[in-house]
């Protein structure tokens, strides 16, 4: 389990560190 936890926790820390990279995802995907 841990190891399918951990891409999970990195993406958070990077989306909580990175709050703009998350919208920009977001667009790109919509756009």
């Amino acid at each position: 389990m841990t190891k399918k936890i951990t891409p999970l926790v990195t993406i958070g820390l990077t989306t909580y560190n990175r709050p703009n990279f998350l919208k920009e995802s977001v667009q790109s995907v919509l756009n």
